[in-house]
């Protein structure tokens, strides 16, 4: 397609007749006013400039050349606006022009590349050559020199001298009325006042020449402070009504930058850190912007959370004068298979610009039918994950990760790692660590993640800014781990010990039943190492779930083996639990009938058990499997009680020292047999047994225990359905009944209390010190790992990884109370410092550049910097073998945006992905690096890295952005060359144009990208809704369904209509830091 060229009405030919520049100085195709006003200067010893405060710029770029020596200029700033009439009879202080220009300049800014003209300048005005004043009420335009004075309507800026249409009128010293002009610039000159120091004050502000630490130290305050947040005041307002902590708005304007640099956001500080508002400050945040741009159509927002704190949501909305009520979409409507309320709650999801995902980790199944509604319905332009644990099987919740966060939020690199890792997971393939290391390193660009050391550090840094609602100070409480004796008898270890002696015996067939029926109807070859790894793994797993239940309670034992009905009427609880679980009985008497039925006898050379090459054989080890189980069963009726019975003891004890103490199992029948334990022991405590199904006591739960509650002797039995998303920090202790068995499980029983507005300096927690007979007997190594991977009680279908993992070499050892304790003591002191799951956050590469040995930037130079309230830009340079520049850009204002960084270098693309910025910063740098001076020409280089910065402004944008425009552009073409409509061909042509010559335009291409967005998201959704594709779904998708269903005209003609341009570059630099070539010095 041919290029139409863009006309500018400066750009027509001249058509008129002009008198002598000498004596009307304009600007026309052939003459500029400012070369008129260069002769009179160098034919004056002084000269005299009285102009408006917008010609600031101009003036430093003119005479910060040094091309004027010996030469005393005068300057006269005016005022830029016409006064109202009462300003003009008022007293002229009254109208602080001083202060009007600083704000004026502040807000503005001046262009970066103005570096050395500006400390030439600077130079100039320190030595007096030339002076600046401030002119009362004045409005003039003169310029005066000694053989000409010049008076019109031209300002002293580059638009006023040089391409904007001026009337002036140039006067010879020898002409009468140049006597009179040169009479009215005395009596102005006496009328002002001097403005030198404010003046050499203001541009030291504008544009200070430091040090390249204090740079390197401002540009990381500007990406991960909230400091970036004052530029944009209304937004910043905003936020100071919610009363934020400090960490929480820096969470809050951390999260914006991801989210304006990656379009979604996963938030995973620790538990207890205030994540719920911090995520109602960010949906503020973003509905403020979509407000103060008018862009009502994007601010459908919802949260989609757990059924248990859907209200907790709304009421830290209204506690905190929230401008909106968010609405809050139960996660349990997303997990039934249909219904009216789950329709309604889907179409939600579907209309989200905004999708806020609370304890997100319960969506990294990609099978689940909740996952499933958020994978085929979602295409919100931002999704913010939120969650302490977002990692707990590895690769494939990082895989996931992807997915829920957006996978056209990725780069293109990411995206084709994600297909290739995908393919593998489903061919059975095995991940090398460099892929898992670039899987963490995809989702890290998307994390909000500090460390409780972290968070301690800010707290230290300003103590007094950290209350409760009570004004109390808040710190996250000392943790005091403890053991607690569990009472076992001897006649009970050794029925114990007999348990243990059959579970050896258990093969774990329950658990093969997947792995046989592909064994019997599979056609490949027969692989006799997997099967054994299997037979081994599925036998530990069995022995390690029956000496599991046990450790809970003889009851929980019981019902594992007979089911929850049996064992309600055995221990006469009838009732109390309406999900039945458990009775391996009744499924192998099930699967006995099928194997009957299914069998295929492996052949006899193979490498394999007897029992699975006949029939009768494997009948026989299927009924001793059933005998072995109702052993055990019968054995754990014959205990006592003892061991329940010291549990409640030790906790009703407890109450002497506690008013509130939250008591964990994570069998609920176990937990419904202490609860009448406990109300025939005492009348004194209040016992609320709460599980996720009973709604009645949540509620009296998070009023008995949240802060500042009066309630006293209250005990809450609790199941792992109460483990995350309540807080309950007026509780002093918890009480493990059971051991977590896993870490993700551990930390979030313990963080229902360990909160940072916890009102006890000290938690403890209560572990249990079992006799070895009841303890579980497996690998150490196994529950090192099982610590930090998916709870696997309750599995029944396939044999967990971590199992098959420590098959060989296999080192059994009793898994003690004490050694579980010391094991999570310790890893607990490890994730003080970083993150089990070695997920670190997008800003840890910022971290790197000032912790550790031998930083880039100083801890002292950083807190300084921190402290100042600095509105220009920073400037510095260091000497280079090869040029380069690293530069720290503000965000835009239009959209309230955040900073980013770019680094370049001569001959190579722009680099925006911050870890690798740290990265050629570090490459670049060494602490002992000095800097060096601006030199001549260093200005000239820094424009020539700017023009390379202009050429590749695509690649600032998030990855979805660049996605969506080449979409749009490739779209557009296959229209332009089909349709013939010349109104729709006009209105293409003209957005091709635009795409295509963007730099030319100076549009604003973030914006351009967020309403191409607009226009195509609904189409997408459309395409969702008439396909049969499972997605996850890309834009890229969407363009075979634009062919066959157009963009209107009209839809094409709104997005023309958004079309804006934007500040220039050199105006948006809040940090340079400049590597010189050494031939420059």
């Amino acid at each position: 397609m041919k290029k139409l060229k863009q006309v500018s009405i400066f750009e027509r030919v001249e058509k008129y007749t002009w008198p002598s520049p000498e004596d009307f100085p304009l600007n026309t195709s052939e003459h500029r006013v400012e070369e008129i006003i260069r002769e009179d200067i160098l034919a004056s010893s002084r000269y005299t400039i009285i102009t408006g405060y917008s010609s600031l710029e101009h003036l430093i770029c003119f005479f910060g050349q040094g091309v004027f020596p010996n030469r005393q200029i005068t300057v006269v700033l005016g005022h830029e606006l016409d006064l109202s009439e009462r300003e003009l009879k008022a007293l002229w202080p009254q109208v602080n022009l001083s202060r009007e220009i600083k704000e004026y300049w502040l807000e503005r800014g001046i262009s970066i590349t103005l570096g050395g003209a500006l400390l030439n300048f600077l130079e100039e005005l320190k030595a007096q050559n030339i002076i600046f004043r401030l002119g009362r009420g004045l409005h003039a335009k003169i310029y005066l020199g000694e053989t000409h004075a010049i008076l019109g309507s031209s300002n002293f800026s580059k638009a006023g001298l040089a391409f904007q249409k001026e009337a002036n009128l140039r006067l010879k010293a020898s002409d009468p009325r140049y006597q009179d002009l040169k009479l009215i610039v005395e009596n102005f000159l006496k009328d002002s006042e001097d403005y030198q120091q404010e003046i050499i004050a203001l541009l030291k502000e504008l544009l200070r020449y430091t040090t390249w630490q204090e740079v390197l130290a401002y540009a990381i305050c500007q990406i991960m402070g909230d400091d970036w947040l004052g530029e944009h005041k209304g937004l910043s307002e905003m936020l100071s009504r919610m009363k934020l902590w400090p960490s929480q708005r820096q969470a809050v304007a951390q999260a914006l930058w991801v989210l304006d640099n990656h379009g979604s956001v996963l938030i995973a500080d620790p538990t207890g850190a205030g994540k719920t508002k911090v995520g109602l400050a960010l949906l503020a945040a973003l509905h403020y912007r979509f407000l103060s741009r008018q862009e009502l159509r994007r601010l459908s927002s919802y949260i989609v959370c757990p059924p248990g704190v859907k209200d907790q949501w709304e009421e830290e909305a209204l506690d905190d004068n929230f401008f909106f009520t968010p609405e809050a979409i139960s996660q349990g409507l997303l997990s039934v298979s249909q219904g009216e309320a789950r329709s309604r709650a889907l179409e939600k999801i579907r209309r989200a610009n905004i999708l806020l995902i609370d304890e997100a980790h319960n969506y990294l199944s990609r099978t689940s039918r909740r996952s499933q509604s958020i994978q085929l319905n979602s295409l919100a332009e931002h999704v913010i994950l939120m969650t302490a644990t977002p990692i707990n099987r590895g690769a494939e919740d990082l895989l996931r990760l992807m997915e829920v966060l957006g996978l056209d939020n990725l780069s293109e690199e990411g995206l084709e790692t994600y297909h290739k890792l995908k393919r593998e997971i489903e061919t059975g393939g095995k991940f090398s660590r460099e892929q898992l290391e670039n899987l963490r390193r995809y989702v890290q660009v998307f994390t909000v993640r500090r460390t409780k050391r972290e968070l301690n550090r800010l707290i230290e840094e300003n103590p007094e800014e950290y209350r409760d609602k009570f004004g109390r100070l808040c710190r996250f409480p000392k943790e005091v781990c403890k053991l607690y004796p569990t009472g076992e008898t001897e006649e009970d270890r050794r029925l114990a010990q007999k348990i243990d002696s059959l579970s050896r015996e258990l093969k774990g067939l329950i658990w093969l039943r997947k792995t046989f029926l592909d064994l019997w109807e599979t056609k490949n070859d027969f692989d006799p190492k997997f099967l054994a790894q299997r037979l081994s793994a599925a036998s530990a797993l069995a022995r390690f779930n029956v000496k599991a239940m046990l450790r809970s309670s003889r009851i929980a034992l019981v019902e594992h083996i007979e089911g929850t009905e049996a064992a309600q009427k055995l221990f006469g609880l009838e009732g109390k639990i309406k999900h039945a679980t458990g009775d391996i009985l009744n499924a192998l008497k099930t699967w006995e009938a099928r194997v009957d039925k299914l069998f295929k006898p492996l052949p006899e050379k193979a490498e394999a058990p007897s029992w699975l090459k006949d029939k009768k054989l494997f009948l026989e080890v299927l009924a001793r499997e059933r005998e072995i189980y109702q052993e055990i069963s019968l054995l754990a009726q014959q205990m006592s009680p003892s061991r329940e019975e010291a549990k409640v003891r030790f906790v009703l004890k407890l109450f002497k020292k506690h008013k509130l103490i939250l008591a964990y199992d994570s069998r609920l029948l176990t937990l419904a047999y202490l609860e009448e334990l406990i109300k025939k022991l005492s009348d004194e405590v209040k016992v609320l047994f709460v599980t996720g199904g009973r709604p009645k006591e949540r509620r009296l739960l998070k009023r008995y225990f949240s802060l500042g509650s009066p309630e006293k002797n209250v005990l809450a039995l609790c199941s792992d359905a109460v483990a995350e998303g309540v807080n309950l920090q007026q509780a002093g202790a918890v009480v493990f009944f059971d051991l977590p068995s896993v870490i993700r499980l551990a930390e979030q029983r313990i963080g229902r209390i360990e909160r940072l507005d916890s009102p006890h300096r000290e938690v403890e927690i209560y572990w249990p010190n079992d006799t070895p007979e009841f303890c579980v007997s497996t690998d150490r190594r196994l529950v090192e790992r099982h610590l930090l991977v998916e709870n696997i009680l309750g599995s029944n279908i396939n044999i967990p990884e971590e199992f098959l993992s420590f098959v060989e070499g296999y080192q059994e050892e009793k898994i003690t109370g004490r050694l579980m304790l010391e094991m999570f003591e310790q890893k607990r002191k490890e994730f003080e410092a970083t993150f089990w799951d070695g997920l670190a956050d997008a800003f840890q590469p910022l971290r790197d550049l000032f912790e550790g040995e031998n930083p880039l930037v100083p801890e002292k130079t950083l807190k300084e910097i921190k402290g100042l309230k600095i509105k220009g830009s920073l400037i510095s340079a260091v000497k280079a073998y090869n040029p380069w520049c690293f530069l720290c850009l503000k965000g835009s204002k239009k959209a309230d945006t955040a900073p980013t960084w770019v680094f370049l270098e001569k001959g190579k693309e722009p680099i925006t992905d911050i870890s690798e910025i740290c990265q050629k910063l570090k490459e670049k740098l060494s602490p002992e690096e000095p800097s060096c001076h601006w030199p001549k020409g260093a200005d000239e280089l820094l424009k020539d890295f700017l023009e390379e910065l202009k050429k590749a402004e695509f690649l600032l944008l998030p990855s979805r952005h660049k996605r969506a425009l080449k979409v749009l552009k490739d779209v557009l073409k296959y229209y332009y060359r089909r349709d013939k409509g010349h109104e729709r061909r006009a209105v293409l042509a003209r957005l091709l144009h635009l795409l295509e010559n963007w730099r030319e335009e100076n549009l604003d291409l973030y914006l351009l990208a967020k309403y191409c967005l607009e226009l195509l998201v609904p189409r997408l959704q459309e395409m969702m809704n008439t396909t049969s594709k499972r997605g996850p779904y890309l834009l890229k998708d969407l363009k075979p369904y634009l062919r066959e269903n157009p963009l209107t005209t009209e839809e094409l003609k709104g997005l023309l209509s958004k079309v804006e341009t934007k500040e220039p570059v050199e105006k948006m630099i809040a940090a340079c830091l400049l590597g010189l070539p050494y031939e420059l010095f």
